[in-house]
């Protein structure tokens, strides 16, 4: 129709976190989410329940998370929709000489596509974090479109670290759809670096 619409969404989320001998690390979050999509809004309340385990002094990590648990979901329409369920099962390892830190994340989406996606975290001094990662999904960003497809599925940011909170901001490509930005805030006291 060419007709061109605006979308978007704001994540409000608060987390708590346990952490036992610096080597398992355990935590919950809700979080409330609003979003807009051609005048139609959503509001959703789900929880996050995840587990993380250090090995070899901090150079591996494993984690597990069950994501997505619906406490609310006041839909676009009368049509309820679920939202999917995720069980993510992660993996880091911190690389000996060069201050990296390489991830993958399997995500299992009950009911829906699974997805693998790597990237690395390259810290490039105590206050400037650097990522970069790429996702499975590319397949599905693809248009036949050179200058869309080029960077589809690609995703980067950048963490900076103050002296009381640390702001992240990302963004994904997602193809001819169009991209993703994302930024966050956090207080010294709700994060750790692995």
């Amino acid at each position: 129709t060419n007709e061109s619409v605006s979308a978007f969404e704001i994540l409000l989320e608060g987390i708590y976190k346990k952490e036992i001998e610096n080597v398992i690390s355990m935590g919950i979050s809700t979080g409330y989410l609003f979003s807009s999509i051609a005048g139609f809004h959503s509001n959703i309340i789900t929880t996050n329940i995840g587990l993380r385990v250090r090995m070899f002094r901090k150079k591996i990590g494993l984690g597990l998370s069950i994501e997505n648990i619906e406490l609310l979901n006041n839909g676009y329409t009368n049509i309820h929709e679920d939202i999917p369920t995720i069980l993510r099962y992660s993996l880091y390892y911190r690389a000996k000489y060069i201050p990296i830190i390489i991830n993958c994340n399997y995500t299992n989406k009950i009911n829906y596509n699974n997805e693998f996606a790597t990237g690395i975290e390259y810290f490039a001094t105590n206050k400037i974090t650097l990522r970069i990662g790429v996702s499975s999904k590319r397949n599905e960003f693809l248009s036949g479109d050179f200058s869309s497809d080029f960077l589809a599925a690609i995703s980067g940011g950048v963490g900076l670290k103050f002296k009381k909170s640390y702001i992240n901001i990302g963004f994904m490509n997602l193809g001819a759809s169009g991209y993703i930005l994302g930024f966050s805030i956090a207080n010294n006291n709700t994060i750790s670096i692995p």
